[in-house]
């Protein structure tokens, strides 16, 4: 049997009761204190100072670790206040600045918090050099009337600003050299109407707001009706800073002169036709031309901008062809008496009188039509009716018959609303197999007072007796329109 190897069971009875006397020494269940977490934020220190503080609109990052667990969030405060928990690690802050003050110091921390809900407590602080950037105004170009405009006049405006467009607090306009009168920054689109249109000289502008139908309990002082006007802006935050003024052009602001609002949307050649004929039969009338330097004085408002100037008219004639317009603002296109359509009918509706002499394209979509006008509906049929010069225009109701100078193709002859009089047929030729109605000319009465007379034919073709065609006009606008 061999014998044991002393040297190593000694050594073993070494490490044993060294092993023993260590455990020994240990407490049992004693805990590792947690480590709190550490918060960084991305940016150390911004060195900035006047004219390149920071605007009231900072974007701020920051980042959190922990050495024995996890980040759950973090809790920020602004200038020692309350302490508010969020579980992102950026945003954008937007600052308040005290009133009337241009300049301000934010102080920023932010702390990270573990998994135990341990905050950090040495949070990571920034400080904020801010300065208030100044709110900005301007007029849309594109909404302003060019040169001259009849009674009213419409623009639309924005504001902007750096810290944020709830940060201004007041806007302003001015005419001429009057003064500054506050306006609602809630609203983009402003008419001003002399509270006297037909007066002539400086005087105070009702405001009207929108496409709202009465005006504001606020008037504008400086306004020139029957002059030329320059119109200013200007806005102010909550810190005080007032915006730079903006201008606009000038403009030539037209009075009125008469109860006979004339509309057109023709060459001048026609405009000058019926120019003639209202000369000649006798009417004082105002007239805005809305074909002039390419259709640029069209209106890019119908509602306010023409539905205002024609509400202080009693009578409004409006004539217009097939051809198609574009609205400057919106180059939206059209025919004008679809433009006009609405407008018309509410001045229809608040007791204006109305005389309209128009054609239609071939293809025509009366859908929008068929309410502020006495139309149903034209033929479906094909080919087109035709009036020779020799034929006439025959009224039921004691109005002169009219002729052509010149062969008419292409007439527009309709079925008229119930509520509609007939008062002219017409002699047509039909052509390539047409037929349909000879309802040239309606009008709608309303309490047996007749408030429109719609023709389907530009009148001042029908001149062969020019004397007929004047007698028409004056029996309508002195006789019908009393």
């Amino acid at each position: 049997m061999p014998k044991p190897n002393t040297h190593l069971i000694r050594k073993f009875i070494v490490v044993a009761w060294a092993l023993f006397i260590f455990l020994s020494s240990c407490k049992e269940g004693t805990p590792i204190a947690n480590k709190p977490p550490e918060t960084s934020i991305s940016v150390k220190k911004i060195n900035l100072s006047g004219q390149n503080r920071l605007n009231s609109n900072v974007q701020l990052t920051w980042n959190g670790t922990d050495p024995d667990g996890y980040v759950i969030g973090y809790e920020f405060n602004i200038n020692n206040g309350m302490w508010y928990f969020t579980e992102k690690q950026d945003t954008v802050f937007k600052f308040s600045l005290p009133p009337n003050q241009d300049t301000t110091d934010i102080q920023f921390k932010v702390r990270a918090i573990d998994n135990n809900s341990i905050p950090d407590p040495t949070p990571a602080t920034l400080i904020l050099p801010l300065k208030n950037s100044p709110p900005e105004i301007e007029f849309i170009k594109k909404s302003l009337t060019e040169d001259s405009a009849l009674l009213v006049y419409t623009f639309q405006f924005e504001t902007m600003d750096q810290d944020g467009n709830e940060s201004i607090k007041n806007a302003y306009i001015k005419a001429n050299n009057g003064q500054w009168t506050s306006i609602d920054l809630n609203q983009n689109m402003l008419s001003l109407v002399a509270q006297n249109p037909n007066n002539i000289g400086r005087t105070k502008a009702n405001i009207y707001y929108g496409t709202n139908k009465q005006n504001e309990n606020i008037q504008l002082d400086g306004f020139i009706n029957g002059g030329n006007n320059i119109f200013y802006l200007k806005c102010v935050d909550q810190a005080g800073v007032e915006s730079k003024i903006d201008t606009s052009e000038t403009v030539f602001i037209r009075p009125k002169t008469a109860d006979l609002l004339v509309v057109g949307v023709q060459p001048k050649v026609v405009l000058q036709s019926y120019k003639t004929i209202l000369d000649a039969s006798g009417q004082n009338y105002d007239l805005v031309d809305y074909f002039k330097e390419g259709g640029q004085n069209f209106p890019k408002f119908w509602d306010p901008s023409f539905r205002l100037m024609a509400s202080y008219y009693t009578k409004l004639f409006f004539f217009s062809d097939q051809s198609t317009v574009s609205n400057p603002f919106n180059n939206q296109t059209g025919l004008a008496l679809n433009f006009a359509a609405q407008a018309l009918q509410r001045y229809n509706d608040n007791g204006g009188k109305l005389f309209i002499t128009t054609s239609f394209p071939s293809i025509v979509d009366f859908q929008n039509l068929g309410g502020p006008f006495p139309i149903d509906s034209v033929s479906s049929q094909g080919g087109q009716a035709l009036m020779s010069n020799d034929s006439f225009l025959i009224s039921g109701v004691s109005l002169p018959s009219l002729q052509t100078t010149n062969v008419q193709l292409g007439l527009d002859p309709f079925y008229p609303s119930i509520d509609a009089e007939v008062i002219y047929s017409a002699q047509l030729t039909p052509l390539d197999n047409w037929s349909g109605p000879k309802t040239i000319a309606v009008r709608r009465k309303r309490d047996n007072q007749t408030i429109q007379v719609f023709f389907a034919v530009e009148l001042y073709k029908y001149n062969k007796d020019p004397e007929a065609l004047n007698s028409l006009f004056s029996t309508i606008l002195k006789d019908w329109f009393r």
